[in-house]
């Protein structure tokens, strides 16, 4: 990697994605936890027992894997981009990691807004921030979709 982009930068992206990853895998591994983390961050109250009947906390314990597996896949997918294409300084990378976020980022938290949980699209915004920051540090580098992407534009 040359010195044109920081090795700080590749770092603090690595971080950020484990923290997905490890977040992803407590939804997982620790359904319940997550749960009362969820209903607390959005209900302001973090028993679920006392906000559900049991199917339907059944149910969300359920969604709540589901979403953390995907979040892990999620998580995998961007830390092989940035330890093979972003070391490589392929802009690819760059765009692929960028366009990811604002895929997820965009529609999450509009509809976290206009459905009135504003806990998650604080926490969404939250993440959103600690990926810009390096790619927005990095953009001038990556700025050419074609410098190191085999691809032709």
């Amino acid at each position: 990697m040359s010195k044109k982009v920081n090795l700080f930068w590749w770092y603090w992206l690595q971080a950020v994605i484990l923290g997905i990853i490890v977040f992803g895998l407590a939804f997982v591994l620790l359904p319940d936890l997550m749960l009362d983390l969820f209903n607390w961050l959005l209900y302001s109250s973090s028993p679920a027992s006392s906000l559900f009947k049991s199917p339907t906390a059944t149910y969300i314990i359920f969604a709540h894997r589901v979403l953390g597996a995907v979040m892990i896949g999620w998580g995998v997918s961007l830390l092989i981009i940035v330890v093979s294409l972003w070391r490589l300084e392929n802009s690819l990378a760059w765009y692929a990691l960028t366009f990811s976020i604002l895929a997820w980022f965009i529609p999450d938290t509009l509809f976290s807004l206009s459905s009135g949980f504003a806990g998650n699209a604080l926490l969404n915004l939250i993440f959103f921030v600690a990926f810009a920051i390096p790619l927005t540090a990095t953009y001038r580098h990556f700025a050419d979709f074609t410098k190191n992407s085999g691809l032709i534009v």
